[in-house]
């Protein structure tokens, strides 16, 4: 009877430790989601030569990928990427490169072909509290994501196409 029962307490444990890790897991893996959506819509950008439009809808957390016309305007646009969202993180806060900060509504990201416009750093939170951060760098397709907090880059000047350095 107490084999048994240590048994029991012994399976009870690591189920539930298991089950705290594919929560994690879960998590982590719509995060990187996220920022892969992200550097995609970036890197698709340079390629065609062009701007796309990422939307984000803080509250709800879904994002999409649409092409932009010549008014960058994408109401009328099929999405590029089908509609995702964040489905076990929320977004908590979004910080940009000039200092202001949003935490609710929309956001849209026009990416052109020379990348992300400013530095968006976004705060993610998940039921347990865990945070991840995403950060889009200025004049580049590049999106960093990690578990620990991520620091603004220093703001850049744009380069000119022909300057000479």
């Amino acid at each position: 009877m107490v084999v048994i029962a240590l048994l029991l307490l012994l399976v009870s444990l690591v189920s539930v430790d298991l089950h705290g890790r594919l929560r994690q897991v879960r998590a982590d893996r719509d995060a990187t989601r996220f920022a892969r959506t992200l550097r995609l819509a970036a890197e698709e950008a340079i390629l065609r030569r062009q701007s796309l439009v990422v939307v984000i809808e803080v509250y709800d957390g879904y994002y999409t990928v649409y092409e932009a016309n010549a008014k960058n305007e994408y109401y009328d646009a099929e999405p590029l990427l089908p509609r995702a969202s964040l489905d076990h993180y929320w977004i908590d806060q979004i910080e940009f490169d000039d200092g202001s900060q949003q935490y609710s509504g929309e956001v849209i990201i026009t990416v052109g072909p020379e990348g992300f416009p400013s530095s968006l750093l976004f705060h993610l939170v998940d039921r347990d509290d865990r945070r991840m951060y995403v950060r889009c760098d200025r004049f580049t397709p590049r999106v960093v994501w990690a578990a620990q907090p991520l620091e603004m880059p220093e703001v850049r000047a744009a380069v000119s196409p022909g300057a000479v350095l």
